[in-house]
Formats: structure tokens, C-alpha cells, sequence
């Protein structure tokens, strides 16, 4: 919603990251939203003439961000994306969205190639999007102390959106002592571990029913990213090439901050180890903790010691 009108404009009665049940109806944003991309309107939100639409309508990331916040407080309050949201497209809505249909005439692409989408914010989405799109799935984890971590840096509010407060997860996935265990987590940094737990436990159920999904750890193609994304892309069936090799090598050559991509890949495994106070990361590891796990087990079943 931040950078992508597509986004924003179908998100209005959506939280920050969706809960859908496989069964979900088509007549839905998330459902409007990814049809729109498959059928070829621009993907990302920062080209030009969406920027200024943006400029034009007084779109900016403080007014996106409170709007998100108080769907969030609802959302808590009624525990569900399902519950009615008090919501109708407003005048200024519905000129954005004619504003971007004049513009998407132009700028609309041909996804005769292989369309690669990549979301975070539909991670708890998978079961419904398979259904309706039946794309390839691919599943990308990383060390949850590290996701905190980047989080925690860039100060970014996704660090805890209230997933857990989904109605239809906790019927779907939680049992009530697990509830009450998460009901007495106190600190934001607990909190945070629990929500990675959460998409990590959910994950590990989901891949269970579909096999076919393909797993990526973080970590290992960080230690050697070129070799890992050419069996990627074998598995995946693209094209590589020895541009590709070279944009890949490029990005692993220097270090930027932020949400740049450009990085030396063998520093960013283990960072939380050397980031981290010893109670941060114990924090972490007891919100994530209180799942069973898959992935990242060992962090979850021993408590960290300090480092010297």
C-alpha cells in the first residue's frame, strides 16, 4: 500500500497482510489485485505517472500508514478481514482509480514471458492465490532473529501486525492454550518472534499439502548466491544467462542500507548474533518458541547466551 497504488486501492478493506482461506470467494481485492498483474498492468508503484498520481491526490507514506494502522485497531477489535469493514469508495478513490485507468491504456505490457511476482504481504494468502492463479509457489525463509533485526532497524511497522488476531487463523492453525500463551507475551521484540513463528508454523502446514512449493533458505544462497539462483532457475524453468550471473555477481559488491539490494551476501547471515543484546534476541526466540517448528529449530529450543 505504501508504494503501490495497485495496492492501495484494493487494500481498503484488507489488513496488512490478508488471512485467506483457500475456499475464499473471487469477489476480493487481494483476487482483484493479482488478476489485474497477471493480465498485465504495471506491477511496481514507484514508476513516474504513478508518483504522480500520488503527488496529485495527497497519497504520501504518513497518510498510508495511519490508514493502516486504523484498519489494524479494527481488525484487532473484530478479529477478522471478513468482518465489514465501514467502507465506500470515496469520490477521491474513484478518480484515483480513473486516473490510473487512463494511464494503464498506455503503459499496459504483454506478460507473453514468464511473470515473476514477488510479495511479502501476501504470506498468509498461499492456499487461495494457488487455487486461482495456480502459480509456481516459491517460499523464502530466513532466521527469524534477523528478520526482527531488519525490521527493528528500519523501523518498519511490520515488524507486528496483529496477524494473530485473525478470527479465521486462530480457528484454522491455534488451539486455545496456544492463544492464552500468546495473550501473555509483553514486549514488542516477543511479540515480533511470535508473528515470524506464526508465518513459519503456517508455512510448514501448507507445504505439507502442496509439495510441489519450493523451499529457499536465506542463509544458503547467501554463501553462494550465483550457483543457487542457476539451480533456481532450472527449477523454475527461466532462462539464464551470463547477464544475469553478472547483475547478480554486481549487486554482491558492495554494501548499501536501507531497502537497497545491493549487498555483500555472506555479511548478512548471522547478523543478529553480533547486532543483538543478548535479552533482544532472547525475546525473540520466546514468541517464536511457543510454535512447533520447522525451520530455524535450534534457535527456538535454546535460550541464548550472552556474547563475549
Amino acid at each position: 500500500e505504501h508504494g503501490n497504488l495497485l495496492a492501495y486501492l484494493n487494500k481498503q478493506q484488507l489488513a496488512r497482510f490478508p488471512y485467506m482461506r483457500k475456499e475464499d470467494p473471487r469477489d476480493h481485492g487481494l483476487y482483484r489485485i493479482y488478476n489485474e498483474v497477471i493480465n498485465g498492468k504495471p506491477i511496481s508503484g514507484y514508476e513516474r505517472s504513478s508518483n504522480i498520481v500520488k503527488r496529485l491526490m495527497r497519497i504520501g507514506e504518513e497518510t498510508v500508514e495511519e490508514h493502516l494502522k486504523k484498519k489494524q485497531r479494527f481488525f484487532r477489535s473484530y478479529g477478522t478481514d471478513q468482518t465489514p469493514w465501514p467502507y465506500e469508495p470515496s469520490a477521491r478513490l474513484k478518480l484515483i482509480q480513473l486516473l490510473l485507468d487512463v494511464i494503464w491504456l498506455s503503459e499496459r505490457f504483454s506478460p507473453s514471458r514468464k511473470l515473476v511476482v514477488k510479495s511479502v504481504h501476501s504470506s498468509l494468502a498461499l492456499p487461495y492465490l494457488q487455487r486461482h492463479f495456480n502459480p509456481q509457489m516459491v517460499l523464502v525463509v530466513r532466521h527469524p532473529a534477523d528478520i526482527v533485526l531488519s525490521h527493528k532497524k528500519l523501523n518498519n511497522p511490520d515488524i507486528n501486525r496483529d496477524i494473530l488476531a485473525h478470527k479465521r487463523l486462530q480457528e484454522d492453525y491455534l488451539n486455545g492454550s496456544l492463544i492464552q500463551e500468546i495473550k501473555k507475551l509483553n514486549t514488542p521484540l516477543e511479540k515480533a518472534g511470535a508473528q515470524v513463528g506464526a508465518f513459519y508454523y503456517i508455512f510448514a502446514r501448507q507445504l505439507k499439502d502442496h509439495p510441489d512449493w519450493i523451499l529457499v533458505e536465506h542463509e544458503t544462497y547467501c554463501m553462494d548466491p550465483v550457483e543457487k539462483f542457476k539451480s533456481l532457475y532450472t527449477q523454475l524453468n527461466l532462462r539464464w544467462s551470463s547477464e544475469i550471473e553478472k547483475f547478480i555477481r554486481e549487486l554482491n559488491s558492495s554494501e548499501q542500507s536501507g531497502y537497497e539490494a545491493r549487498r555483500i551476501a555472506q555479511n548478512q547471515t548471522g547478523k543478529w548474533k553480533k547486532e543483538l543484546s543478548a535479552d533482544e534476541a532472547e525475546q525473540i526466540r520466546r514468541g517464536y518458541s511457543l510454535f512447533p517448528h520447522r525451520f530455524y529449530r535450534e534457535f527456538a529450543t535454546e535460550p541464548r547466551k550472552r556474547a563475549v
